[in-house]
């Protein structure tokens, strides 16, 4: 991964990252999510998860699942979903239906 470049080497491809996300937890387990723009044409999108030291590569369909809203970034919608309990480990919401 090379963000000055903004690209990563997948295999014997080089491809284009379309954003570069940091995730840290903060107190609670509250993700802080810091975004960089690095190529609106990019593939994939890195999500840099800092207190795991792991990285995510998604492409868009995969960055915008609900499983990745909830779990990594904690982005929802408040009317269909209160989150009831939020550890580094796991998370449970509730379907407000």
């Amino acid at each position: 991964i090379s963000k000055k470049d903004g690209k990563i080497q997948l295999g014997r491809q080089t491809v284009p990252i379309k954003s570069f996300y940091t995730v840290t937890l903060q107190n609670r387990g509250k993700p802080k999510v810091q975004r960089q723009t690095l190529s609106i044409n990019g593939g994939v999108s890195v999500v840099y998860l800092a207190s795991y030291n792991k990285f995510l590569l998604l492409d868009d369909e995969m960055l915008n699942s609900t499983y990745i809203q909830l779990f990594v970034f904690e982005n929802y919608d408040t009317e269909l979903f209160e989150l009831i309990n939020s550890d580094p480990y796991s998370k449970i919401y509730r379907v407000k239906i």
